[in-house]
């Protein structure tokens, strides 16, 4: 995401005319200096630790679909 203010990715809840297959994974990188953080949609469950913030420009994260609505959130993170 190439943000200069910071700004949300938003994970969607599965859909009948949206839905990742499990085991899914999308890479986010930090391209600019506004901080990303992921967020879900009503229903969606995201684990991560020990947040859900991009750290800084140029670190990269992964979201790994788990199961039904359940993300995995992983990579260079922060609180």
């Amino acid at each position: 995401m190439n943000l200069k203010t910071a700004g949300t990715l938003t994970i969607p809840a599965d859909t009948p005319s949206l839905t990742f297959p499990i085991g899914t994974t999308i890479d986010i990188i930090q391209t600019n200096s506004g901080q990303v953080t992921v967020g879900s949609a009503f229903g969606v469950n995201l684990n991560a630790t020990p947040g859900l913030k991009i750290r800084s420009q140029w670190s990269i994260a992964t979201l790994l679909k788990r199961d039904a609505n359940t993300w995995l959130v992983f990579g260079d993170l922060t609180a």
